[in-house]
């Protein structure tokens, strides 16, 4: 008697959750959810994309025609053809995107100081500020990436 009760209890409340459709447009936006954010990012990224080409394409066009209008140029005329071309590039050049790659140039373990190296200036680290991975010390030799803060001081160094 017990057992036939449960029964046609339980089967009175699936029936209801069958019948019941408030939650459906819940499920349809979650369903739908990852695939409108994507399509919301991918556009984000491509109209990006075709605005970089189109300021590439206008400083290579710029270059050019400053470029022909001269016989001869001399170095420091080529390097105030290159400046300006940074002001046509605005506002997506970063100052950093031309630097020689940053690379370890030496690390003692005891002092937990390093330094390194980008072919032109050496800058001296703390182990504090470098970040890698796989939770060890830098190596001598291993490419890494340097970030700055907007003064131009050495925030941290990256492990690739």
């Amino acid at each position: 008697m017990r057992f036939a009760l449960l029964v046609a209890r339980t089967r009175g409340s699936i029936r209801r959750l069958l019948r019941d459709k408030r939650g459906i447009s819940a499920v349809e936006f979650a369903m739908l959810l990852p695939l409108m954010v994507t399509l919301y990012l991918g556009c984000v990224e491509a109209s990006t994309g075709i605005a970089i080409d189109r300021k590439v394409t206008l400083v290579a066009r710029s270059l050019g025609d400053l470029v022909a209008q001269a016989s001869t140029i001399t170095n420091d005329e080529m390097t105030n053809i290159l400046n300006a071309s940074a002001a046509v590039v605005q506002p997506y050049q970063d100052s950093d995107t031309v630097e020689e790659p940053w690379v370890v140039t030496s690390f003692d373990e005891w002092t937990l100081l390093g330094k390194v190296s980008n072919g032109r200036e050496v800058l001296a680290f703390h182990s504090t500020s470098f970040q890698a991975s796989t939770h060890r010390w830098p190596r001598v030799g291993e490419p890494v990436e340097v970030v700055f803060n907007a003064a131009g001081n050495l925030l941290a160094v990256h492990g690739k």
